[in-house]
């Protein structure tokens, strides 16, 4: 017969083993530090030591093993052929390791052999909803994470920081670029703006289920000025993790950080900060949008902060760049210094 402490020990420990296997570990932590609370508390150090040594075991596998970054899928249910708990609404699902949004249309059409494929991403009118028949609408969405302070602060290893973006995830991210009044043909950033739907789900994924419903659903339109901070923030985001992955020897070459610096010292040098330049420095738009004043200001700040971080990128490149991709990295500092030049740094 088990006391009721035996019961939550017995409970702890089967969890915290669920938590291992599936590869949450922070998760298991949590409960180990409940655990050893409680033998302290009882004096049970032989219990509490072996605690503290399967705590310690956790935080080496967040260090030493590699997680899969997972993909996740809003889908829509639409049409009265559907069961009531599916029919008209929308959900996000966490997809299987290595699933991609191919793999998982077709395992959602095997389920539904029935079903149509949607093939845009609009919202469907009330024909589709009152049709007899069955519509499936799918697409990737992004996890927006909830511990922004643990993703932004330097030095934090990206083991550490893979699991807060994609674990406890309530709120999703779709955009949908278009082009609002005249396309400017010589520069499209004028006139690039961007429809961003913000899903809310009734509970955070990943949770019991996979598939959790989508409670509340907000659409913004995101300016080509607030488009281009987005862009250039991310970038250089992106470039301050592979530096800090190469720094730190997380990859196994240094290739992913000469990709990032190559696809950014291209765009630069092939017109992309000159292009919003000309969009949003020029006179007639300052004069024309006198409420972006703070917006322009930090556009042209992060172009140069993204300036000083390629400059410190490419240093730390030169340290670890093999021999043969040498001409690579010179050719790089040339047109990173051409970049600059073009900037008047």
């Amino acid at each position: 017969m088990q006391s009721e402490w035996q019961r939550k020990e017995c409970l702890h420990l089967t969890i915290v083993q669920n938590f291992d296997r599936g590869k949450c570990w922070e998760n298991g932590i949590i409960l180990c530090r409940e655990l050893a609370d409680q033998y302290e508390s009882f004096y049970d150090y032989r219990n509490l030591s072996k605690m503290r040594m399967m705590e310690a075991s956790l935080y080496d596998k967040i260090m030493d093993q590699q997680r899969l970054e997972p993909e996740f899928f809003r889908v829509g249910f639409y049409g009265k052929k559907f069961p009531f708990f599916l029919r008209n609404k929308e959900f996000v699902c966490r997809g299987h390791d290595y699933e991609r949004l191919e793999a998982f249309q077709q395992r959602m059409l095997s389920e539904f052999p029935h079903a149509i494929a949607m093939q845009h991403v609009n919202q469907p009118d009330q024909t589709i909803y009152q049709a007899e028949a069955q519509y499936l609408q799918i697409y990737a969405v992004t996890p927006i994470p909830e511990s922004q302070d643990v993703l932004q602060r330097d030095g934090v290893p990206d083991n550490i920081k893979s699991f807060y973006k994609f674990n406890h995830i309530w709120r999703f991210r779709y955009d949908r670029p278009f082009h609002k009044g005249t396309k400017d043909k010589e520069n499209e950033f004028k006139s690039l703006w961007v429809e961003r739907t913000t899903l809310t789900l009734v509970q955070s994924l990943p949770g019991i289920s996979r598939w959790f419903e989508v409670d509340k659903r907000e659409l913004v339109e995101v300016s080509p000025l607030e488009n281009a901070i987005e862009v250039i923030e991310n970038k250089k985001l992106q470039l301050r993790t592979l530096i800090s992955q190469c720094q730190s020897r997380q990859m196994q070459n240094v290739n992913p950080l000469t990709m990032c610096l190559n696809g950014v010292v291209d765009a630069a040098v092939n017109g992309g900060l000159a292009r919003y330049q000309e969009a949003f420095f020029v006179k007639d738009y300052v004069m024309n949008h006198p409420e972006d004043g703070d917006k322009i200001s930090r556009l042209r700040e992060l172009m140069f902060e993204q300036a000083h971080i390629l400059e410190y990128g490419l240093a730390v490149h030169e340290k670890f760049v093999p021999q043969d991709m040498r001409p690579l990295h010179k050719k790089l500092v040339d047109q990173f210094h051409l970049m600059k030049s073009s900037l008047g740094i």
